[in-house]
């Protein structure tokens, strides 16, 4: 069941990523064991393979590898605010495991002060 939890990170976390045959930046701003939420302008497609790779706040490098399986194209982010886009992990690193636990204990410490 932990590992359904998606947890919305307080703190900025700079990713690049190549989807396709694009590289671009954004923010990682939602994680979980299953996937991610990247802001950015750039919004790849639906079905796009995406290897994404950013420096956690401890200074940690993950790569990680993922599906892209929804994006604001079609929303409307004046509204909303934030255009981005899902991705579905399909390869999970032992580094990107321990970031998204870290992400979790950071979480739930925030709940117990």
């Amino acid at each position: 069941m932990r590992n359904k939890r998606r947890i919305h990170l307080s703190e900025p976390i700079r990713a690049a990523f190549v989807a396709g045959n694009s590289e671009g930046r954004g923010v990682v701003q939602d994680v979980s064991l299953e996937g991610f939420f990247v802001r950015s302008p750039l919004l790849p497609r639906e079905g796009t393979s995406i290897v994404a790779a950013f420096k956690t706040l401890s200074g940690g490098r993950v790569s990680v590898h993922g599906i892209v399986r929804w994006n604001t194209a079609n929303l409307d982010t004046t509204t909303l605010g934030t255009c981005g886009f899902g991705v579905s992990v399909t390869r999970r690193s032992g580094d990107y495991i321990g970031f998204v636990d870290g992400a979790l204990a950071a979480a739930a410490d925030l709940v117990q002060t």
